[in-house]
């Protein structure tokens, strides 16, 4: 996959999502008040992901992009249709986060409304059905992160920021969501709504696979782009 900067490739085996403000690809700089933020994976015709298609933000909002040497938007509300639909319950979720309030929940990515979600809750990473709150990491405001989980059908969840691992769960978890959108910003953004528990900050590169990364994976992606970051 291309990029604009110098930098190692990200992981792009089993790749079903990737959006990246910085790359022009994803989203076209030139066009004031675009609404459509451009997938750049190549997803699969059929299981997990399928046909998985581009970002639309909430009628009557636009993406606000920031920084060109980063590559951001600003609270932006965003879903992704997943035409393919079906279960998703094997898969990596990573995205590039800035909060700027952390109190409550403040969604990152959320599979339709609450199906199964990232989020901070305060000053904790969580995920939610299950439920799990990470121990020993305490978010912080104005701090770059990347926030990655991995998860396995019918194994524990890992969870990784900043490219080193903090913790996998002590329990085995079988839960089997469906997901018809994908909501960045929020949980459960459609075209008529602005979604829940949204989100205040900025949110950089999104990327979902239908596969669990492995640890070293993980780290070869966030080395990928630290520098851009100031990481």
């Amino acid at each position: 996959m291309a990029t604009e900067y110098n930098r190692p490739q990200i992981v792009t085996s089993n790749l079903v999502l990737c959006l990246d403000p910085k790359n022009t690809k994803s989203y076209n700089h030139g066009s004031s008040g675009s609404t459509t933020w451009y997938n750049l994976a190549t997803p699969p015709t059929s299981g997990m992901g399928a046909n998985t298609g581009n970002a639309t933000l909430k009628s009557g909002e636009s993406l606000n992009y920031y920084n060109s040497q980063i590559g951001y938007f600003n609270t932006p509300r965003a879903f992704v249709p997943n035409p393919g639909g079906g279960s998703f319950s094997t898969f990596t979720y990573s995205v590039w986060c800035y909060p700027t309030t952390l109190s409550s929940y403040r969604t990152m990515i959320d599979q339709d409304n609450d199906d199964w979600l990232l989020a901070f809750n305060g000053t904790s990473l969580v995920i939610y059905d299950p439920i799990v709150t990470v121990p020993n990491f305490t978010a912080s405001t104005n701090t770059w992160y990347n926030i990655v989980v991995t998860h396995t059908h019918a194994s524990p969840i890992s969870f990784y920021v900043n490219g080193v691992h903090k913790h996998t769960t002590s329990t085995s978890y079988s839960n089997n969501p469906a997901v018809t959108n994908w909501s960045i910003g929020a949980g459960g953004v459609t075209s008529s709504s602005d979604g829940n528990e949204p989100f205040i900050g900025d949110i950089s590169t999104v990327c979902i696979y239908n596969r669990a990364l492995s640890a070293a994976e993980v780290k070869q992606n966030f080395d990928s782009q630290k520098e851009r970051y100031g990481l």
